[in-house]
């Protein structure tokens, strides 16, 4: 039984659903769901975090919002070609690979955070979001982490030796010596390992643990 040309594809059920749940996410107060809105939207470009949450936001809207995430003028335009859309092959398994990780800090306060990592462990700052900031990417060379805002109640502390990130490093004898002339806290100093690694584990402002490693030599 062939589908009526007036009903909604698939494709298009499901991005009603993402406009629905958009809109559910603003009326719950989740903050991350502001740059969205702020990227996809005349009316809230340039908005403050607090002024997107503190205004009404329709459903209307965030359909508006999710068809042009997905390369549309309008919320009409999505509509109109659906059933194009459905007919896409979505890419197969083997097409796909991870590119990379980014460890996820749950932390007190980002600002205080963003401090620690930057004057203490030589991080810089890619982009923070929110005012304050709530959640941030901060970077030193090829390693990348994100820092979350979490209530303190909820911080994870790494009593049983837990690592939150395990970041690998050349010349990491270097690196231990630069961070203990700043001062840097350590759980567990330079250590060589059973395994072939050196490493030495940090522990950040709010109990998260990280251990920065030497790259063990292969076994001949």
């Amino acid at each position: 039984m062939s589908i009526p040309m007036s009903a909604p594809t698939p494709v298009v059920e499901n991005l009603k659903k993402q406009a629905k749940y958009l809109l559910k996410r603003h009326r719950e107060g989740y903050y991350p769901v502001c740059q969205r809105i702020r990227n996809n939207s005349a009316r809230f470009r340039g908005s403050s975090d607090k002024d997107i949450m503190a205004s009404k936001f329709a459903l209307h809207e965030a359909q508006e919002i999710v068809a042009k995430e997905n390369g549309f003028d309008s919320w009409s335009a999505l509509k109109k070609e659906g059933a194009t859309m459905s007919n896409v092959k979505e890419p197969t398994l083997e097409a796909c690979s991870l590119i990379t990780a980014f460890p996820m800090i749950l932390v007190g306060s980002v600002a205080e955070a963003v401090t620690y990592y930057t004057q203490k462990l030589g991080f810089k700052v890619d982009y923070l979001w929110g005012e304050p900031p709530f959640y941030g990417m901060i970077t030193r060379d090829r390693a990348s982490l994100h820092l979350r805002h979490v209530c303190e109640h909820q911080i994870r502390h790494n009593a049983e030796d837990i690592l939150s990130t395990a970041i690998p490093v050349t010349n990491v004898k270097a690196l231990f010596l630069e961070f203990q002339e700043k001062g840097v806290e350590f759980h567990q100093r330079l250590k060589p390992q059973p395994w072939g690694a050196t490493d030495f584990i940090v522990k950040d402002l709010d109990g998260n643990l990280l251990c920065f490693a030497s790259t063990p030599e292969p076994k001949t």
